[in-house]
């Protein structure tokens, strides 16, 4: 079974990377239906369909990974080191 409520994120492209956004959602899209749309100078991500045993933390889990992501990215962008 599936946990069908759509859940909608917005990554702000001031904070997030959006090229960094669609490869979390091509990492984690095993576990759910992933929607993707660019609005208003940011990425928003509609989850949907997610696997029941994912349902409670899939949201917090792929927003901490596109959060990283985008943070290693823009450092990287920077010119300077992970630390």
């Amino acid at each position: 079974g599936r946990n069908r409520m759509p859940e909608k994120l917005v990554f702000d492209h001031h904070l997030y990377v959006p090229s960094e956004v669609k490869q979390g959602a091509e990492e984690f899209a095993h576990l759910g239906t992933f929607a993707l749309s660019d609005e208003d100078g940011a990425t928003v991500v509609t989850i949907s369909d997610v696997q029941e045993d994912y349902s409670h933390m899939l949201v917090d889990a792929f927003a901490n990974y596109v959060l990283e992501a985008s943070i290693v990215a823009t450092r990287k962008e920077a010119g300077g080191g992970l630390l």
